[in-house]
């Protein structure tokens, strides 16, 4: 209830007296709060699906264990959801505040009450967050079962279910001496917090031509954290900084990338568009093409002409000139 981080545990499992072949998990030590003397309620979400990912059915069926808050002394916020900047379920619809600890567990098939358990996986993992994260009192979760198919419920998640295309800008290290792995095209899921929580403010000189591209830098070997002076031209990402340029504001940071995203243009990273539209790696090759060969030598020839020069670089930035280079 107090860690930050949710844990994988194992759990016993008992069959049930009378029943055979029907398993319970033994949930006393995890689902206990201190301060309270015998017996603690507990309450159940059985999950079969999760529209939000496009799957109404799953061949498992999901369990989520919870403490009923009925009379419970000491129940706190359940720090693994709501502890954390973002909260792990911040980019979901977070009407809910849990409370206390809760357990998920899988059980094999997706009859009305399966018999016995496997392994949790990944993906139930993501399901039981999405259910959670979705959750609105007195309603039910807008993922599954009935809160997901009242009106509120469906307008809301058509705009977040399903997927849309993005665009991995890898650096150095990560294109591994192949230069066609440059530029990938992905599938990003319309959840995904960069479209609203992890995402900075649009790419300035985008921005300018009306398109809404926002990026997330990775971490991991080649990220902005590498400490190995002989590897740090590893990190180095060319496009990412040609797209982090900013001609639109009039301050000293004019041309340049700004300091506050400097940490972005190191390692590799995602581009998507904020509109939750396919992102073609043509357009991004394009786009960096053009900042390269137009928009770069106009900041070099007039970043010390002020107002006029400023002006000159942006009448460069047009539609019709991005067009030139997608044909190309």
């Amino acid at each position: 209830m107090a860690s930050r981080k949710p844990r994988l545990v194992w759990i016993d499992t008992k069959e049930i007296s009378g029943e055979r072949g029907y398993f319970n998990p033994e949930l006393d030590e995890l689902l206990h709060v201190p301060g309270n003397e015998g017996y603690i309620g507990r309450g159940l979400h059985c999950v079969q699906g999760n529209t939000l990912r496009g799957r109404e059915q799953t061949l498992d069926t999901l369990n989520i264990w919870y403490i009923d808050n009925f009379a419970i002394n000491n129940l706190q916020t359940n720090q693994s959801l709501h502890g954390t900047l973002p909260t792990l379920i911040g980019d979901a619809w977070g009407e809910m505040i849990w409370k206390g600890p809760m357990v998920a567990v899988l059980k094999v098939g997706n009859e009305l009450d399966p018999r016995q358990f496997t392994d949790i996986t990944l993906t139930a993992y993501r399901d039981a967050i999405d259910f959670l994260g979705y959750y609105r009192d007195g309603y039910g979760s807008m993922v599954h079962g009935i809160g997901a198919k009242d009106y509120f419920s469906q307008k809301l998640l058509g705009g977040r279910a399903g997927k849309v295309k993005g665009v991995r800008i890898n650096c150095l290290g990560d294109q591994a001496g192949d230069p066609s792995r440059q530029l990938l095209q992905v599938d990003v899921p319309k959840a995904h917090p960069l479209f609203n929580l992890e995402s900075d403010d649009p790419l300035d000189i985008v921005q300018y031509l009306d398109m809404q591209w926002v990026l997330k830098s990775y971490g991991g070997k080649h990220g902005s954290s590498i400490q190995d002076d002989g590897e740090q031209h590893l990190a180095d990402n060319p496009l990412v900084r040609l797209l982090l340029l900013q001609v639109q504001e009039e301050d000293e940071e004019w041309g340049e990338v700004s300091q506050r995203r400097l940490a972005h243009a190191r390692g590799s990273v995602l581009v998507v568009d904020r509109a939750k539209r396919d992102l073609e790696i043509s357009m991004v090759h394009a786009m960096c093409r053009m900042i390269e060969e137009v928009v770069v030598p106009l900041i070099a020839a007039n970043c010390n002409r002020g107002k006029r020069g400023r002006k000159a670089v942006l009448e460069a930035i047009t539609l019709d000139k991005l067009r030139e280079f997608i044909k190309d």
